[in-house]
C-alpha cells in the first residue's frame, strides 16, 4: 500500500478517531499525540491492513486502546487535570468540568454494575460513536440484539441514575 492509497483508505476516519481520542483523553494534545502515534503504527502495518475486513473498526480500536494505555500511565497520574484551559474563562471551565466529571462519574459507576457485554456495546455507541456495523464487527453481535440491547441499557441507566439523583435530593433536603 502505497502513501496515496493508505491516505484515501485512513484519513477519512480522523475526525472520528480524534474525537474518541479527545473524549477518552480529555486533553487535545493527548489525543492528537495519540493520533499521531496510531497513524504511524498503522502505516507500519500498511502491508496488512488490506486483509482487515473493517478498517474502521480496527482504527477505532487501536485509538480506544492507546487512549488506555495513556490514561494508565504516570504521566497522566502526575497532572489528572490536563492543564489545557488557556483561553477559557476559569471559573466556567472549572465548574463546567466538575459538572461534567461529575456526571460521568455518576454515568460510569451506574454502568460498571452492568454485564461486561452491555458495558461494551454502550461505550462503543455512545462514546466512542462507532457504527451499528462497526459494533457488529467488534462485538460478532447482530444488528438487531445490538439494538435491543443498547435499548434495555439506556433504559436501565435512566432508571438507576434518575434513583441516584432522587435519593442525593431527599437526602440534602432532609426528607430520606
Amino acid at each position: 500500500m502505497d502513501a496515496k492509497v493508505f491516505k484515501q483508505r485512513v484519513l477519512p476516519y480522523h475526525r472520528k478517531l480524534y474525537r474518541i481520542a479527545f473524549r477518552l483523553l480529555e486533553n487535545s494534545d493527548e489525543a492528537e499525540d495519540v493520533l499521531q502515534d496510531a497513524y504511524a503504527r498503522l502505516w507500519q502495518k500498511r502491508g496488512t491492513l488490506a486483509a482487515v475486513d473493517n478498517l474502521e473498526a480496527f482504527c477505532v480500536v487501536m485509538v480506544r486502546n492507546m487512549c488506555l494505555d495513556v490514561l494508565k500511565s504516570a504521566r497522566m497520574r502526575q497532572d489528572p487535570l490536563g492543564t489545557n484551559t488557556a483561553d477559557v474563562t476559569v471559573q466556567q471551565s472549572v465548574l463546567a468540568t466538575y459538572e461534567n466529571k461529575e456526571s460521568m462519574r455518576i454515568l460510569q459507576e451506574v454502568l460498571e454494575t452492568f454485564p461486561l457485554q452491555h458495558q461494551q456495546i454502550f461505550k462503543l455507541r455512545h462514546i466512542d460513536d462507532c457504527s451499528m456495523e462497526t459494533i457488529q464487527q467488534i462485538t460478532g453481535l447482530q444488528a438487531v440484539h445490538i439494538r435491543v440491547l443498547l435499548s434495555r441499557i439506556r433504559k436501565k441507566l435512566k432508571e438507576r441514575i434518575k434513583e441516584i439523583y432522587t435519593y442525593e435530593s431527599q437526602t440534602h433536603t432532609g426528607t430520606a
